[in-house]
C-alpha cells in the first residue's frame, strides 16, 4: 500500500507542479468566459444585412402593396414596379442591390400556396422567417376583410396563453417549474464528466506509454509490481484532475459572485427569502423565479454524485485506457482498441440527450445503472431525483465494474508492459488476461 502511495504522490506532484497545468487551471474559466462573452459580443454587435426584395404583384387588388409595411429587420420590398418576370429577373440581376423577387400570381388569394421567392442570393433564416411572416400577415388581413371579422375579434381569438407550469407538492403547496434548469444542470454535468474521462484517461495511456517506449518502466518495475504502478499512475492522475475541477469551480464560483457583487449584490438573498419582486424578464423568464429555482436546488448531492460519478467513471476507463498503453509501442497502435472503449462514453452522452425527455423510463434507468454508461446517464438524472435504490444499485455496480475492469487491466498491463516490436492483437490481449504468472 506504501508503494501505491508513493507512485501516487510522483504522478501527482510531478502533473501539478508542471507550468502547462497551473497556466491552464487559471486560466481555464477565463478563457471559457472569454469565448462565450466573444460570441456574444459578436452576435450584438454585427448589423443585419439589408435583403432586398422586389415584388411582382399580378393581382388584381394589388396585395402585395402591402408588404411595404413590414417589422422585419434588415428586410426591404419594393412595390409597384411594372412588368412580367422576364423583366424583374432582368432587373435584378441588373441592380446589385436587388437579392430576390416575391411573386404574387394572379389568383394568389385564392391559391395562397402559389406565391413563391425566386432569389439571386440566398435568404438568411431570419430573412426567410420574416418575408413568409409578411406574406402571412397580408394573407391575414385581406381574409379579415373577406369574411367581415372584425380585427379586435381576431386579436382576442388569437391571443396566446402563457400558461404557468407548477409543481403541486404534497403538502399542497405550489413551487416553480425548474425542469429547464435541471435538464440543463444535468445534460452540463454528463458532458464534463464526458469530457473528463477522456481528458484524463487519456492521459494515463500516454503516461504508461512514454515510461514504455523510453524504457523506464523496465527500472520502475524492478522495485514495484506492476498491478503497483497501473494504480498508483491511475489513482495520482485522478487526484490532479480533482484538484483542476475543484479550482475550476472556486474561480468559476467567484467570478459569479464578482458579477452578482456588481449588478444584483442583493437579489439571490431575496430570491431566498422569497420577497424578490422584480419584474425583469428575460425571454419571458422571470428573473426572480429563476434566482429561487437555482437556489432551491440540492446543490451538495449534484456536488457529491457529480465528484463520485467523475472518479468511478475515471477509474474504470483509465484503467482499461492503461492497459491499452501497456499493449502498445505507439500510440498510432492505439486506434484498433479505443474504438470498443471510446463507444460506450460517446454512446452515454447522445443517449442522455434523449433520455432526459423521460428520465424514469426504462431505458433511462437500465443505462444509468449498466456500468460502462452509468457515470454520465446517471448523472443527467441526478437532478430529477431518480429513485434512491437506483442511485445506490448504480453506485455499487460502477464500484463492482471498476474492480472488474481494474483485474482485466492488472493482467493484461503487467505482461504488455515489457512487451516490445510485436503489435498486439485482440487474440494477444485474451491470452494475457489467462496468463497465470505474478502480478
Amino acid at each position: 500500500m506504501n508503494t501505491i502511495l508513493l507512485i501516487v504522490q510522483r504522478e501527482y506532484w510531478t502533473r501539478v507542479r508542471k507550468k502547462s497545468f497551473v497556466i491552464m487551471t487559471l486560466l481555464g474559466p477565463l478563457l471559457v468566459s472569454i469565448f462565450y462573452g466573444f460570441l456574444i459580443w459578436v452576435s450584438m454587435a454585427e448589423e443585419t444585412p439589408t435583403y432586398r426584395v422586389l415584388v411582382l404583384d399580378e393581382t388584381p387588388d394589388a396585395m402585395g402593396a402591402e408588404l411595404t409595411a413590414t417589422d422585419a429587420p434588415g428586410l426591404v420590398f419594393e412595390t409597384g414596379l411594372p412588368g412580367d418576370l422576364e423583366a424583374f429577373t432582368r432587373l435584378m440581376y441588373e441592380r446589385e442591390e436587388v437579392d430576390a423577387v416575391l411573386v404574387f400570381p394572379l389568383r394568389a388569394f385564392e391559391n395562397p400556396s402559389s406565391i413563391y421567392l425566386g432569389y439571386k442570393t440566398p435568404p438568411s433564416i431570419e430573412s426567410r422567417s420574416g418575408i413568409s411572416s409578411a406574406v402571412e400577415k397580408v394573407l391575414e388581413q385581406r381574409k379579415l376583410a373577406f369574411y367581415e371579422v372584425p380585427q379586435s375579434t381576431f386579436d382576442e381569438i388569437r391571443k396566446r396563453l402563457d400558461m404557468p407550469f407548477r409543481k403541486l407538492k404534497e403538502s399542497g403547496s405550489l413551487q416553480s417549474d425548474d425542469s429547464l434548469i435541471r435538464t440543463a444542470l444535468g445534460l452540463g454535468s454528463g458532458f464534463l464528466i464526458y469530457m473528463f474521462i477522456f481528458l484524463y484517461g487519456v492521459m494515463v495511456m500516454r503516461g504508461v506509454m512514454e515510461e514504455k517506449t523510453n524504457r523506464i518502466v523496465e527500472i520502475i518495475i524492478s522495485s514495484v509490481k506492476p498491478f503497483q504502478l497501473m494504480m498508483g499512475k491511475i489513482v495520482g492522475i485522478a487526484l490532479v484532475g480533482l484538484t483542476q475541477f475543484i479550482i475550476w469551480a472556486l474561480l468559476s464560483g467567484l467570478a459569479m459572485g464578482i458579477v452578482g457583487a456588481a449588478f444584483a449584490p442583493d437579489a439571490l438573498e431575496q430570491a431566498r427569502q422569497g420577497t424578490l419582486q422584480t419584474q425583469a424578464e428575460v425571454g419571458g423568464i422571470n428573473t426572480g423565479e429563476v434566482l429561487a429555482m437555482i437556489a432551491g436546488i440540492n446543490w451538495a448531492v449534484i456536488i457529491g454524485s457529480f465528484i463520485f460519478f467523475f472518479l468511478g467513471g475515471y477509474l474504470l476507463y483509465s484503467s482499461l485506457l492503461a492497459a491499452i498503453g501497456a499493449a502498445v509501442d505507439a500510440e498510432t497502435d492505439t486506434q484498433q482498441f479505443m474504438l470498443p472503449i471510446s463507444l460506450p462514453l460517446a454512446f452515454s452522452l447522445v443517449i442522455s440527450m434523449n433520455i432526459i425527455k423521460n428520465p424514469d423510463g426504462p431505458w433511462a434507468t437500465f443505462f444509468s445503472i449498466f456500468p460502462l454508461t452509468s457515470p454520465i446517464v446517471m448523472m443527467s438524472r441526478i437532478p430529477f431525483n431518480p429513485p434512491a435504490w437506483q442511485v445506490l444499485l448504480s453506485m455499487a455496480l460502477l464500484i463492482v465494474g471498476f474492480f472488474l475492469s481494474t483485474w482485466m487491466a492488472g493482467k493484461i498491463y503487467r505482461t504488455g508492459i515489457l512487451m516490445y516490436g510485436k503489435k498486439a492483437t485482440y487474440r494477444e490481449l485474451a491470452k494475457w488476461l489467462f496468463y497465470k504468472g505474478n502480478s
